[in-house]
């Protein structure tokens, strides 16, 4: 969900299920307690996972349930079916998508507040890209290597990114209670990088 501070907030979510139905309780919530004004609802396919989820056989091939498909997702260098993105391809995606909801804003003026609520693959994926290109952990240290691909899932939760026109070019993005500044160009190097045509 974005807001713009002054017409009210736009609510986008994965074509899987499950973040319609968040989706939709997340809006109703907003309303009931008069915590602000909705202005549109609608699916992104940027916020999904690649459409994996929907390929069991190859959640197994990946490591198998329970989080464990993560790192051989996040490992392919190529996509394993035409309809199914790379771990890198989804967080591509999810870069360009809060790009996306950023640039109106420092070009227009003003300043643009980007909630995200996890769909854990696309989550990970995209904080795990971050992680590289930054050169920093932004995921806390007690979820250790060996099993972070299982317990992340439960984990992520929240994010917020904060855009300033005042300042083009860096966002402000928080998670876990961590404050980090990230440069417009490091998410658009996140995007080129990871973006591939689908090679069976």
């Amino acid at each position: 969900t974005f807001d713009d501070r002054a017409g009210g907030a736009d609510v986008e979510y994965s074509p899987i299920g499950r973040t319609r139905k968040t989706a939709e309780i997340y809006s109703d919530v907003i309303r009931k307690y008069g915590i602000g004004k909705i202005k549109s609802s609608k699916t992104d396919e940027r916020l999904s996972e690649g459409n994996v989820a929907e390929h069991l056989d190859l959640i197994e091939q990946y490591g198998g349930r329970g989080g464990k498909w993560l790192k051989g997702w996040m490992e392919a260098e190529k996509r394993p079916l035409p309809d199914v993105k790379t771990g890198k391809e989804a967080a591509a995606d999810f870069a360009e998508w809060l790009l996306s909801k950023v640039s109106d804003r420092t070009q227009q003026g003003g300043v643009q507040e980007v909630d995200a609520f996890s769909h854990g693959p696309a989550m990970v994926a995209f904080m795990l890209k971050l992680e590289e290109k930054l050169g920093e952990k932004i995921l806390p240290e007690n979820l250790q290597e060996k099993n972070i691909f299982e317990n992340v899932l439960n984990y992520l939760s929240y994010i917020n990114l904060h855009a300033n026109s005042s300042n083009p070019d860096n966002v402000n993005f928080s998670f876990a209670g961590k404050n980090f500044e990230i440069p417009i160009s490091t998410l658009q190097e996140l995007v080129r990088e990871n973006q591939f045509m689908a090679d069976v």
